[in-house]
């Protein structure tokens, strides 16, 4: 009988916080041209170190009481192009930690975004692989409702039997984002 008391009383409490699972969508465009590829057809495409597709899984919690919430999450960014003969791609699996300050359904925030294993595959074609370095770097975001603009703020880097060389990946993206 104590225990349902006990948990009778703590059932009457407010709830100050919500946290719940997210699962996001988004397309980015921008940062330096990593390489052109020419179709049997005439046709091209330009693979680019800040665009792709992204799929991302996480956790948000809102702070009832404040107009806050903060939002972790990880998953797969991938800018890719499939021929006959090739599939050529640049991946990468990002963890982000992002904080928002919130205004009914609009959202504005930003924070720490961190790639691991980023990766150009050419397949068949040119050099193969190159394997960049883990790279971390930041986020910008307005959000309405499960729309959102972000601009993420990121440099890859890689070892060349010359020394270091840098790639910009900064890029603008569209997000749809669903917490439930």
């Amino acid at each position: 009988m104590r225990n349902c008391l006990f948990v009778l009383m703590f059932a009457a409490l407010p709830v100050q916080a919500d946290t719940r699972f997210l699962a996001g969508l988004g397309f980015a465009h921008g940062g330096d041209k990593l390489t052109t590829v020419e179709f049997t057809d005439g046709s091209s495409e330009t693979l680019r170190a800040g665009s792709g597709i992204a799929f991302n899984a996480g956790v948000v919690h809102h702070f009832i009481d404040a107009p806050f919430s903060i939002q972790a999450s990880f998953g797969y960014l991938l800018e890719d192009t499939a021929a006959s003969n090739s599939n050529i791609r640049f991946s990468r699996y990002p963890l982000e930690v992002l904080g928002f300050w919130r205004n009914g359904d609009h959202r504005f925030g930003g924070g720490l975004v961190h790639h691991f294993s980023p990766t150009f595959d050419m397949d068949n074609l040119g050099p193969g692989k190159v394997e960049f370095d883990d790279a971390t770097g930041f986020a910008l975001e307005y959000g309405w409702r499960f729309i959102s603009v972000r601009y993420t703020g990121i440099e890859y880097s890689f070892d060349t039997p010359f020394g270091s060389a840098k790639v910009d990946g900064n890029g603008l993206g569209v997000y749809l984002t669903y917490g439930f």
